[in-house]
């Protein structure tokens, strides 16, 4: 149930968050300035996305039941 209420609520963010987490998810060990860059964002606009991202992720996920820690929100 877990992994589908993150699926759902990954798939409702919007485009550019969405695409800037999903790159940190897959490309995490490089650092933000390169995953920025193959993005083609500039890494402050990365990092924003980021911060939105997991914003309006950790939100839909709480509508959903799923209770988080403090570090997520």
């Amino acid at each position: 149930a877990l992994g589908l209420a993150i699926k759902e609520c990954m798939e409702r963010l919007p485009r550019q968050p969405r695409k800037a987490l999903l790159a940190r998810v897959r490309d995490g060990c490089l650092p933000d300035r390169e995953i920025a860059a193959s993005l083609r964002m500039k890494a402050n606009t990365f990092l924003q996305n980021i911060v939105r991202a997991r914003r309006l992720l950790a939100h839909c996920l709480e509508r959903r039941g799923v209770r988080l820690g403090e570090s997520m929100t």
